[in-house]
């Protein structure tokens, strides 16, 4: 019977299908990949690196400054010369000869002497197996046999110990010729290992040359991660902290150092990060200070330029938040300063037209229409000028007047600093600092794209913890190590996504594309604020003043999680999302400002693919504000006295409770025996 070859499909069409299938496999298979391997954690330790490098490469700076490498120049002329000197000193020569042949026949000495010695050696066991077997004429033989060699042994053994005195004194006679030499390339060694070693390690954080940063780029391909990646999940184990996972108990594990991988590096505290920046924005700028000898402590250097680095800032944040009071402290400055707008050489049309600046009224308008005041100009060109001059420059001696001026330009940024941080709050002075940190990193970017360097991160995550004494350090109370973050922190640990890890944002306004923290006062217009949905009064919460119907009343749910109630209002506006206008002091620009969390959903829910409202429905212990992490401390710390001087707020809290007598009808469980606590340690 034949067999049918007809088919219910075209063969054909059905190998389309199958190719279009592979290809659609395919391409989701390598979406997939990418998908898991595009994290942002990664960028940030990628960001951490050029971080480490960018202070490795300023160490290596500072390390051959000009002064250090015309030392290594004199030292590198000195040794050549003493080592002609002593190339030419007959009894050096003589002494170099004596010690080659001595040393020549001390190991040809030594090779005759072994080979005795062993023959003797071989002899005495023979001796002492003759002696065992109590065969005494044997051993009487065999004594008699290895007299000769014996007497030989301390023959060679007594002029070896001869030849090796006299090559120990001709070596310390060489030494002493050579005593001033031998220092001077010792010194230069030490010099030249510490720049070797830190452009080994500058080598390793960011390769250069065809094979390293081929080796790197193989390292960090996708599906290439086991060939010791460079970019990999920082996590500690806790055994002796429990958390609950409904049905058992398991290690808590907190990988936040994926993320944060400086948290416990003393380089990367806020005041080192502010002064290698404050460094670079110095030197980008070209601004001459006197050296680290001849610097009084206070005094601005090119290591420590301080305030200097950026007084633009200073002076414009100065005239936007200081009180008129602390504004007329600084006022003897800037007439002195002022003042060198005539003394100047090749003055700019600017300083023409206010050749008699010290005379003019200052201008008290912040630049916030894009343009500052031709005062405010003249006086910051002033400044910038008086940096520009050398210490040491002979203009500065003839005119006394430039010196002067030169001296409190210098001192003026500071002084506006000082004044700031005593009238702002500390929470206030940090959201400045934060800023001027940006500012800082944006001029120091600058200079690195165009020597072709990696952009540096102005982000905080690249920061140390603020209080390493107490907390992270190894030797500290509460080591990473044994304590980890999640303990005092809350937010889920085994996350590395930024969302999942259920991040709490700050009451604060940020910039809409950067995220750079806005001060209140920068805003053109705050948005209109609401009443705050409090418990003691729910018609308020779900019908709010202003509108017709109860829109809020489909949802009892009040949305308080963004830390604080009434902060939250003023950040985010009436509608809780809305944007605001604000210009910047320093440059005049203008900007949008939203919310923190707003920026927060922005950046990061597109790749988490979910929400924070839904990370934080799905984990019970979001991270706590900083506001509020003082609370936590009660869950190991009883005794709320002891820790008066480091949780404050905790304190205060607890004794108002005492003190009023709320105690007395809501009481509060001491030791941690119930809730997350409770959980985590198994009681």
């Amino acid at each position: 019977m034949p067999i049918p070859t007809d088919t219910f499909w075209n063969i054909r069409r059905l190998n389309r299908v199958f190719l279009l299938s592979v290809l659609a496999m395919l391409a989701t298979f390598v979406w997939a990949v990418m998908q898991d391997y595009d994290k942002n954690w990664r960028k940030t330790q990628r960001q951490g690196r050029s971080w480490e490098a960018a202070l490795i490469e300023q160490r290596i700076h500072r390390s051959m400054t000009p002064e250090i490498k015309a030392h290594l120049a004199a030292l590198d002329r000195q040794i050549a010369g003493d080592e002609a000197a002593l190339a030419a000193d007959k009894n050096y020569a003589d002494l170099e000869a004596l010690i080659k042949k001595d040393a020549q026949e001390v190991a040809y000495l030594n090779v005759d002497y072994n080979n005795i010695k062993a023959e003797v050696t071989v002899q005495d066991t023979r001796i002492e197996q003759a002696h065992a077997e109590g065969n005494l004429e044997e051993m009487r033989r065999l004594q008699e046999e290895i007299k000769a060699e014996r007497a030989k042994v301390e023959e060679e053994g007594n002029r070896i110990a001869a030849d090796k005195l006299a090559l120990s004194d001709a070596r310390a006679r060489k030494d002493k010729l050579r005593g001033d030499v031998d220092k001077l390339i010792k010194e230069e060694k030490n010099l030249k290992e510490t720049v070797e070693a830190l452009e080994k390690k500058e080598k390793l954080l960011e390769p250069t040359g065809f094979l390293g940063t081929l080796s790197a780029a193989i390292r960090d391909l996708p599906l290439m991660q086991f060939i010791n990646p460079s970019e990999r999940v920082q996590q500690v184990v806790l055994p002796d902290i429990r958390m609950d996972v409904s049905f058992t108990r398991i290690d808590t594990i907190d990988r936040c150092a994926t993320c944060h991988v400086h948290i416990g590096d003393k380089r990367f505290t806020r005041e080192k990060v502010l002064g290698y920046l404050e460094e670079e924005a110095a030197a980008a700028r070209g601004y001459r200070y006197v050296g680290e000898e001849q610097a009084k402590v206070t005094e601005a250097t090119a290591l420590r330029p301080g305030a200097t680095a950026d007084a633009a800032f200073w002076y414009f944040w100065g005239k936007r938040l200081l009180s008129p009071a602390a504004l007329a402290k600084t006022a003897a400055q800037v007439r002195f300063i002022a003042g060198a707008a005539a003394k100047l050489p090749d003055p700019s049309p600017l300083l023409q037209r206010h050749a008699r600046l010290a005379t003019e009224k200052p201008s008290t308008r912040p630049a916030a229409d894009g343009q500052a005041d031709e005062y405010d100009q003249a006086i910051l060109e002033i400044v910038t000028r008086l940096y520009s001059y050398d210490p040491s420059d002979p203009i500065l001696k003839k005119t006394p007047a430039l010196a002067t001026a030169r001296a409190n330009a210098l001192a003026f940024p500071g002084r506006l600093r000082d004044l700031l941080k005593g009238e702002l709050s500390a929470q206030q002075y940090k959201q400045l600092e934060d800023r001027y940190r940006f500012e800082l990193v944006g001029i120091v970017n600058k200079a690195r794209a165009e020597k072709g360097y990696p952009l540096l991160d102005a982000s905080p995550v690249e920061l140390t913890h603020p209080n390493l004494a107490i907390y992270v350090d190894i030797d500290s109370p509460h080591g990473m190590d044994a304590i980890g973050c999640t303990s005092c922190h809350d937010g889920s640990g085994n996350e590395t996504d930024f969302v999942l890890a259920a991040h709490t944002a700050r009451a604060i306004w940020v910039d809409e594309k950067t995220g750079e923290p806005v001060l209140a006062g920068q805003l053109v217009q705050a948005p209109k604020v609401e009443g705050e949905p409090t418990l003691d009064n729910m018609l308020h919460a779900v019908w709010p003043e202003g509108q017709t119907i109860p829109v809020k009343l489909s949802s009892l749910h009040l949305d308080l999680a963004q830390g604080g109630q009434r902060e939250r209002s003023e950040t985010q506006g009436a509608d809780g999302g809305s944007a605001a206008e604000y210009f910047d002091p320093v440059t005049g620009g203008k900007g949008r400002a939203v919310s923190q969390a707003k920026y927060w959903a922005n950046t990061y829910e597109g790749e988490a693919h979910i929400t924070f409202e839904m990370a934080r429905e799905m984990w019970d212990y979001p991270m706590r504000p900083a506001d509020f992490i003082e609370s936590n401390c009660a869950r190991c710390h009883n005794n709320i006295h002891d820790i008066r001087d480091e949780a404050p707020v905790l304190y205060a809290g607890r004794q108002l409770f005492a003190r009023f007598g709320c105690v007395d009808c809501h009481q509060i469980r001491i030791r941690g025996t119930s809730g997350k606590w409770g959980r985590i340690f198994g009681t």
